[in-house]
């Protein structure tokens, strides 16, 4: 594994087609800093679900808006810290969905945010200077059950 080497970092617009930019720069970053396959693709979705949410709900104008990705490798964690001037979310307050006992009636969305939790091992929000700032934290020394 590849520590200690400078952040990776992309700017991306607050539009649709900037998701397969993303996905692409996700696979090539990760995979330059040698992460375990199985937390390369639990990170990528996080990190590619949230930037779908900042795209589709965070600005209600058709202005362009910068979501800036940062991905780190510490000794312990891989790191994504997610930055966007969108109105202000915190996905630490958005409570777990209920149980589906029925998949015709369950509700459609509201997942994403629960599944992220999942998926790493913390999940840090603040907003700063009109800025959202979600940091994806996932250990490098643990496995799935």
């Amino acid at each position: 594994m590849k520590q200690g080497r400078s952040p990776a970092c992309v700017v991306l617009l607050n539009r649709v087609d900037e998701l397969d930019r993303l996905s692409a720069w996700l696979e090539l970053s990760w995979q330059e800093l040698g992460l375990p396959e199985a937390t390369l693709f639990e990170l990528k979705l996080s990190v590619y679900e949230w930037v779908a949410n900042v795209i589709a709900y965070a600005f209600t104008d058709d202005d362009s808006h910068r979501i800036t990705v940062t991905l780190a490798l510490c000794e312990q964690a891989a790191v994504a810290t997610i930055e966007d001037d969108g109105f202000p979310f915190d996905p630490l307050l958005v409570p777990e969905p209920p149980e589906v006992t029925d998949l015709a009636a369950a509700a459609i969305g509201g997942r994403g945010v629960p599944l992220m939790r999942r998926l790493s091992d913390s999940l840090h929000y603040r907003r700063h200077e009109d800025r959202n700032h979600l940091t994806i934290v996932r250990c490098l020394n643990r496995g799935r059950a």
